[in-house]
């Protein structure tokens, strides 16, 4: 029931009472008799206590729900007002909360990455690193072994073998090498200007670019140093002793 239908129930319980007080008045007096104090009593007393009365009463009932509709209204307000407040803290609370353990989340799950992808390049390249120092020591031991191993050849190679040497190719020889040109052309190879290769048959030095006579005696006296002779055409060789061809 809402305010106005209260207030309208009030003035008519009032217009009532008002209506039922005047017959009991009016049948308790005779107004023929007196009619001025009836009339007087009824103006002067009865209808302001009557007005003052209803006023109070509708004042107070208007009062009363007035402080209930307000009551009702800011209970509300503040019901909302306080559960914003309080969501939105929870949500920031949340959201700040679900940041921090996101972020440690990630950072770990980062960081594990990052440490495995260290580790494995890590690995990669001292795999890489020891590889190559193995092969580099490997390799001298192998060619200081090779090394050895032809010069043991050369001193147990005592006899002669045909060579055919190609043109442009190049004759490097081992100290001690003997070489005769059987046919073909060749000449001379020596980085030093002072050495070169001895011709045992004419008993001279033949020096870097000169040309190998046939059935020549030539001996290389040293090594190390490149000596041998290069091929100006397809040249045929006998060799006695340690040689290369490149």
């Amino acid at each position: 029931m809402n305010k106005q239908k209260r207030i309208r129930i009030a003035v008519v319980a009032a217009a009532v009472l008002v209506a039922g007080t005047v017959t009991v008045f009016a049948s308790g007096y005779d107004s023929m008799k007196d009619p001025i104090v009836s009339l007087s009593y009824l103006t002067d007393v009865f209808k302001p206590e009557l007005s003052g009365e209803l006023k109070a009463s509708l004042k107070t009932e208007i009062s009363n729900d007035l402080k209930s509709s307000v009551k009702t209204e800011v209970s509300n307000e503040l019901k909302s007002s306080i559960k914003n407040e309080i969501t939105n803290e929870l949500k920031s609370s949340l959201k700040t909360e679900i940041k921090n353990e996101l972020g440690e989340s990630v950072k770990n799950s980062i960081t594990e990455e990052i440490k495995t992808e260290l580790e494995s390049s890590i690995k990669d390249s001292l795999k890489e690193t020891l590889r190559t120092e193995i092969y580099n020591e490997i390799s001298g031991d192998f060619a200081a072994t090779i090394d050895a191993l032809q010069k043991q050849i050369d001193v147990l190679k005592n006899e002669y073998e045909v060579v055919t040497l190609e043109k442009g190719k190049k004759l490097t020889a081992n100290a001690s090498c003997e070489i005769v040109v059987l046919s073909g052309s060749a000449s001379v190879k020596c980085s030093a200007t002072d050495k070169g290769i001895v011709d045992c048959t004419d008993g001279v030095m033949l020096y870097d670019g000169q040309s190998v006579p046939l059935n020549h005696k030539l001996l290389v006296p040293d090594n190390g140093d490149g000596r041998g002779m290069i091929a100006t055409s397809t040249t045929e060789l006998l060799i006695k002793g340690g040689y290369k061809i490149g």
